[in-house]
């Protein structure tokens, strides 16, 4: 599996190449392997592959990303009807705005990732966005009292959940799965 373990070193001793690459696999290869038997390639699946890359993210690059030289990255798995990797960065010469790409489930076969053999001094950022819960009514307390909102998004950061809700006053928050009340609080994995 990729030449990492669990805790991030070269399990294997494995030599690397010149660039000081250990090993490179196509993304799909990558949800592959993590793949436990059995189990649904669902969103909980989804999250916890994304929680791994990010376990390991200081030794974890994307060619891709790398050969269009973006700067403070994030990489984050969109789960809506299916999901899709969205990469945004800064161009490394000052060009002003940030550089979003995205990239469908369907060509994760072409998303090379490598698996570095020395830690990155500026790791991605990698979480999880699901869509799925777009809509849904939900309460939570403030102030000791129930206040209605339809959530917006679902996000996961490493194994930091939250969900973003607009409240029926129009603000927009940000509360952990536990902050919900009652029957309506949703399950994020």
């Amino acid at each position: 599996m990729l030449g990492v373990s669990m805790n991030g070193d070269n399990e294997d001793g494995v030599n690397c190449n010149e660039a000081g690459v250990l090993s490179e696999l196509p993304l799909s290869v990558v949800f592959d392997q993590l793949e436990v038997d059995g189990e649904q390639r669902g969103r909980d699946f989804v999250r916890r592959v994304c929680g791994w890359l990010h376990d390991r993210a200081a030794r974890i690059e994307f060619r891709f990303i790398e050969e269009l030289a973006l700067e403070e990255v994030v990489v984050t798995f969109a789960m809506r009807d299916e999901v899709s990797l969205v990469v945004t960065g800064y161009s490394p010469n000052g060009l002003p705005g940030a550089v979003t790409v995205k990239v469908d489930e369907e060509e994760f076969p072409r998303v090379m990732v490598r698996v570095l053999e020395s830690k990155r001094r500026n790791p991605y950022e990698l979480c999880t966005m699901d869509y799925s819960f777009h809509g849904t009514t939900v309460h939570i307390h403030r102030g000791g009292v129930p206040v209605p909102g339809i959530m917006l998004v679902a996000t996961t950061i490493g194994t930091e959940q939250n969900c973003r809700i607009r409240l029926d006053s129009g603000e927009i928050i940000t509360a952990k799965p536990s902050e919900l009340l009652g029957a309506e609080a949703v399950n994020i994995g």
